[in-house]
């Protein structure tokens, strides 16, 4: 019963929450293929760095994770840029 209401007030966060969503394309994701494998991801930083007139500095993350449960799985996404 408590574990019914909190996936109830986890769903009611979600929906209340304004979200920006894009369709990406799966191919770029680590999927889980491996049956023993429960949780699959990759972080993927990036650092630049230039000096012409003036200074720049440019940060990328790119990072997703999958879960398994059961016969499905469940990819979450992540990107940030920085300048």
């Amino acid at each position: 019963m408590t574990l019914r209401l909190v996936f109830i007030h986890l769903l009611l966060l979600a929906l209340s929450t304004p979200t920006i969503s894009q369709i990406l394309h799966s191919e770029s994701f680590s999927v889980i293929l491996d049956t023993s494998k429960v949780v699959k991801g990759r972080i993927l930083p990036d650092f630049k760095f230039q000096n012409q007139k003036e200074d720049l500095f440019e940060f990328e993350s790119t990072s997703d994770i999958s879960f398994r449960l059961k016969k499905h799985a469940i990819t979450i996404a992540n990107k940030i840029e920085l300048s």
